[in-house]
């Protein structure tokens, strides 16, 4: 399931929503869209703290921030 939650921590009742629809036995792929241009290289420390957050909570989740020009093309990169 991708879940574009932005940084998970700031929306954990979205995290949380999703977890209980997929009862657990799916993944969640939760994605963050930031638009700028896709030059600019993405800070590990954003991602690092996303997948600790989400390690706490228990989420079977993965975090993936990623630029892109606008927000269907960064879903569609997600999706790939």
């Amino acid at each position: 399931m991708l879940v574009l939650t932005g940084n998970p921590m700031y929306r954990p009742a979205l995290v949380d929503f999703c977890s209980l629809v997929t009862h657990g036995h799916s993944l969640m792929i939760c994605g963050n869209v930031s638009l700028n241009d896709p030059t600019v290289n993405i800070q590990f420390d954003q991602k690092d703290e996303g997948e600790t957050w989400l390690k706490k909570r228990a989420a079977k989740a993965f975090y993936q921030p990623i630029v892109a020009p606008t927000v269907r093309q960064g879903a569609i990169a997600l999706l790939q």
